[in-house]
């Protein structure tokens, strides 16, 4: 079976050209905390009876409420931040191929560039 936890982390931070060692640190650098958000928001939407808010608390160092906070500004910048909602999906997919062939897949930068760049000023609103 296959560590989710490892590969959405390992995911996230070539999505967002972190390392993984500042991921699971005390830093609060926008791109470590939406990486680390993310991975956290991921985890408890593909196993929620495996991954408790308490569990995700622990492997990362945080406490419980910190892991709520972040999947629920996960769940709210989605609605709000059509980005959100593609890396989100591109996570999904890869999710998926992860548990259809639970064989090696390497996960790597294109062309050397991370996947995607979630910085504030490039978000574009949803128009109602």
């Amino acid at each position: 079976m296959i560590d989710l936890n490892k590969k959405l982390l390992e995911l996230s931070c070539i999505a967002f050209n972190v390392n993984k060692k500042d991921v699971l640190s005390e830093k609060r650098n926008k791109e470590l905390v939406t990486a680390r958000h993310i991975v956290w928001y991921m985890l408890r939407k593909r196993r929620p009876s495996v991954y408790s808010y308490s569990k995700i608390g622990k492997l990362y160092g945080r406490d419980h409420s910190s892991v709520i906070h972040g999947v629920t500004r996960v769940k709210n910048n989605i609605d709000v931040y059509g980005d959100y909602s593609d890396i989100i999906l591109i996570f999904d997919e890869i999710t998926d191929k992860l548990y259809k062939d639970e064989t090696k897949i390497k996960i790597s930068k294109p062309n050397g560039r991370p996947v995607s760049r979630l910085k504030r000023k490039t978000f574009k609103r949803r128009s109602k």
